[in-house]
């Protein structure tokens, strides 16, 4: 290969720099691996895409600044398209009915000069080098700097000071969250629903239920992220389309409070979850490109494009088999997880286990009646605030719940404590004086010793595990103000 030929390939750098810049910005959310496989799958599309212009065009410099240019669009679209929301909002202008249309049309427009004119491209290929090479050597300080003042920033509002029990119990210890099981309060005066038989069968097997529980958070990052660390987010704006937020109660929910505690006493950690937990990946499916870079890829045009209007698009077209496979996702996730979960369960040799099982249940999409029929997976959409079906397919899980909570109780060496509570309330709701709704969540605790004097009736997550930990294993964790912050999910401005 010619020295020309090989210095065609500099559009290579711009997948690097994108990477490293990405993970420098998402650190230490992103694992380094995943970012290894990321950076691996971008180089490979920008090599297919590289040699099918050299097909093209006949000529590796323009085929590498095809390729340049393609890549820059998918890469930055995203910002591009946000600083139009901004500076736009409400117009025509960012809506993809528009944007997209006129984004095609430049491409095809700039590759048809391309093809026909003649043009010198060697300063161009310079100029490109030169400043992805300077752009990636500024990256390697500015990554180290990021790692100081991560070391040194305060992601929650208190301080968080344990000890050891020796001679403590060392029991299996589960935590189940149901995502948007709705509180007894709100299932009675708002659904005119009475879940009696589930509330019996928990008190049967020696559960207490808190009445009046509450999330401190609606949105289930922030509400889990808060709950495993036994503390209030510090220093976010309560937005979730601010990465910044998001990007947090990830890396609060990896680096937990309540999982070093356990591991510290010597337990075995288990993650079962929609989240990476504990360094431990979610167990969620994947495609080839690991969920935890979504931080980076979030802002890609193929990801813009899959996220926004993604459904929209397969749904209109009708691809059967494709939006079956998107309808069915959860119901796919929440079979895995229970299974794995009893698994975990049956486990009776090693050391004891902290497990963290994470359903999106009864959370929409709603797929079963109370007799377990499924309604039509096509329509599932349209039935999201269908407050009928909510209370149908939450009857449903309560089988599941009651099969997993006797499969654990059955096979656990010691009386188990199992932690079975929701990380926010009812969230379809579109009337502004139940909005009281998305924070009464289902509250329902087991302990081997039966003793729930801690845990009073208008507890919040917040301070779930501090009276768990308290109660079980000797602690002297102060009780927290039990409060609630709103987050919004409006585009920030």
């Amino acid at each position: 290969m010619t020295c020309k030929r090989i210095k065609s390939f500099y559009f290579l750098l711009l997948p690097l720099f994108f990477v490293f810049n990405g993970y420098r910005q998402h650190y230490p959310v992103v694992p380094v691996m995943d970012i290894l496989q990321l950076l691996l799958v971008y180089t490979f599309a920008s090599l297919i895409i590289f040699f099918l212009l050299l097909w093209l065009f006949k000529k590796s410099g323009k085929a590498a600044f095809g390729t340049f240019i393609l890549l820059s669009v998918h890469f930055f679209f995203g910002s591009a398209h946000d600083f139009l929301r901004n500076i736009f909002t409400g117009s025509f202008i960012p809506r993809y009915s528009f944007i997209l249309p006129v984004l095609i049309l430049l491409i095809i427009f700039f590759f048809y000069l391309l093809k026909r004119k003649d043009w010198q491209l060697t300063r161009i290929s310079f100029y490109l080098t030169a400043l992805l090479t300077i752009l990636l050597v500024i990256e390697i300080p500015l990554l180290f700097f990021t790692i100081k003042k991560q070391q040194q920033k305060k992601l929650l509002s208190g301080n968080f000071n344990s000890s050891f029990c020796a001679d403590c119990p060392r029991p299996d210890v589960y935590l189940i969250v149901a995502d948007e099981y709705a509180g007894n309060e709100t299932l009675g005066k708002n659904f005119g629903f009475q879940n009696t038989s589930f509330i019996d069968a928990l008190q049967e097997r020696g559960f207490v239920i808190v009445q009046n529980s509450s999330s401190n958070y609606n949105s289930t990052p922030f509400s889990v992220a808060s709950l495993l660390n036994m503390d209030y987010l510090s220093d976010i704006k309560g937005n979730h389309r601010v990465k910044k937020d998001v990007q947090q109660c990830y890396e609060l929910i990896n680096e937990n409070r309540v999982a070093r505690f356990f591991k510290g006493h010597g337990y075995a950690i288990h993650n079962n979850s929609i989240f990476r937990f504990s360094q431990q990946a979610a167990v969620t499916d994947e495609t080839f490109i690991p969920s935890t870079t979504s931080f980076i890829t979030s802002q890609t045009l193929l990801n813009r494009i899959e996220e926004e209007l993604g459904y929209h698009l397969v749904h209109s077209l009708n691809l059967k088999k494709f939006l079956k496979k998107i309808n069915l996702k959860d119901l796919k996730n929440n079979e895995k997880i229970i299974s794995l979960t009893t698994e975990i369960a049956s486990q009776k040799k090693g050391r004891s286990k902290f497990v963290y099982t994470h359903l999106m249940m009864p959370h929409y999409p709603y797929y079963f009646n109370k007799e377990g029929l499924p309604y039509d997976w096509q329509n599932l959409e349209q039935y999201n605030a269908d407050r009928e079906r909510y209370i149908q397919y939450l009857q449903f899980c309560n089988t599941k719940f009651v099969g997993l909570i006797d499969h654990i109780i059955k096979n656990s060496p010691l009386p188990p404590i199992i932690v079975f509570i929701s990380d926010h309330g009812f969230r379809q709701t579109k009337n502004p004086s139940s909005i009281s709704e998305v924070y009464n969540n289902f509250n329902a605790v087991l302990l081997p010793d039966r003793n729930y004097a801690g845990f009073y009736s208008n507890i919040s997550l917040v301070n779930q595990f501090r009276v768990v930990l308290n109660t079980s294993f000797r602690q002297q964790f102060p009780m927290l103000k039990d409060s609630t912050v709103f987050i919004s999910n409006e585009y920030e401005k």
